[in-house]
């Protein structure tokens, strides 16, 4: 829905504007890495109140996301520093918010998100990572039992 459409939009163009020389497949892995993001924060608003789901996080999230197109002005090089400072600080309480809405988290809990939040988008990319490093392993095994070298 446009929840996700704003949210792969916001972190296409937040990873766009602020690649080297406007790079493009910046903005596409950033994308993808919201969608990471997105797991990470549903898992810690889960194992915080057993409320929400996947697609409410994503459709929270992704309206959220929606800060990320002010980058779009950072075209206009005086309004860079200002931009990028304000962005990201509004997109960090704004993602706060949206968590913690999805979630229905109360009190201390809604102050603790953020930072149980940090640790599985840590615990998910190690994950992620363990993944990728078994599938390169598997490949090149697969590919040798072929006869085929891998470069």
């Amino acid at each position: 829905g446009p929840g996700l459409l704003l949210g792969l939009l916001g972190a296409f163009a937040y990873g766009w504007m602020r690649s080297p020389n406007r790079n493009v497949l910046v903005g596409a892995v950033n994308a993808a890495s919201w969608l990471i993001a997105v797991l990470a924060v549903f898992a810690a608003g889960r194992l915080l109140t057993r409320k929400g789901n996947y697609t409410r996080t994503m459709r929270a999230m992704g309206f959220a996301q929606v800060i990320f197109l002010l980058e779009l002005l950072t075209f206009i090089p005086a309004l860079t520093p200002i931009l990028r400072a304000a962005t990201t600080l509004w997109h960090f309480i704004a993602l706060w918010i949206a968590a913690a809405e999805a979630h229905d988290t109360r009190g201390w809990r809604t102050l603790i998100l953020p930072l149980v939040a940090i640790v599985m988008f840590v615990l998910v990319f190690i994950g992620a990572a363990a993944i990728l490093a078994g599938l390169q392993l598997t490949a090149s095994t697969f590919l040798s039992a072929l006869g085929w070298s891998p470069s």
